[in-house]
């Protein structure tokens, strides 16, 4: 899994000129202070090879999160199985790092890319969209009932259902005032966050009524 990321993170530095991120083993991060309110989500995704830092001492919390880091992330987290569907995006090539997942995303859902045929692999990831992908991820559960944020017009209607899911189970706290800010890009720290909870969430429905899982 990590060599996947790595590879991923080594095409993306080429294409897109992002910092290349180093493993989890020489994370000492200096950027993520021991009382953020992100500190311990930082610290599980970087353990579990989720994400890395931007260099041998920051993880860049503040920094936007990309559509490709965060799908293979998703692919990862899935056993990276083999997709039965090749991706037909115009700016996904065969020899791209990140190809085997964003054709497993596809396959599955979890993204349709933009307009005109697009991934847009190192574009910022929105808030409502990274919603939506773990929703999709996740096999589109009912969403349930949550209180509504006071931004709520403003989610795009393809992630309502997304958003109101995460918030019911958790996922998604939202900011200050009750808003969500759906149309904001995701920092690193908030997608931190949300693949925690989303995780710890599907753990915790794999466990009902297997009490010897639920011990582990």
């Amino acid at each position: 899994m990590r060599k996947r990321l790595l590879s991923l993170l080594v095409g993306l530095s080429v294409i897109f000129g992002l910092v290349l991120p180093v493993g989890a083993a020489q994370a000492g991060l200096s950027d993520v202070e021991a009382n953020a309110w992100y500190a311990q989500d930082v610290s599980w995704c970087v353990e579990h090879g989720l994400m890395d830092g931007t260099s041998g001492q920051t993880f860049s919390p503040d920094q936007p999160a990309v559509r490709a880091v965060l799908v293979e992330a998703l692919y990862c987290q899935a056993g990276s199985p083999e997709p039965e569907q090749s991706a037909t995006f115009s700016d996904v090539a065969p020899d791209s790092p990140y190809y085997r997942a964003v054709s497993w995303a596809a396959e599955k859902r979890i993204t349709t890319g933009y307009g005109g045929g697009r991934f847009g692999g190192g574009d910022p990831v929105t808030r409502e969209q990274f919603a939506a992908f773990l929703w999709r991820a996740a096999g589109e559960p009912n969403p349930g009932e949550s209180e509504s944020f006071a931004d709520q017009a403003r989610i795009s209607g393809y992630a309502v259902s997304a958003v109101v899911w995460a918030r019911s189970q958790g996922i998604i706290k939202g900011k200050a005032r009750n808003q969500f800010d759906p149309q904001a890009r995701i920092s690193r720290a908030e997608a931190a966050a949300m693949f925690h909870r989303w995780l710890e969430q599907n753990t915790d429905n794999e466990n009902k009524g297997d009490p010897a899982k639920a011990a582990r």
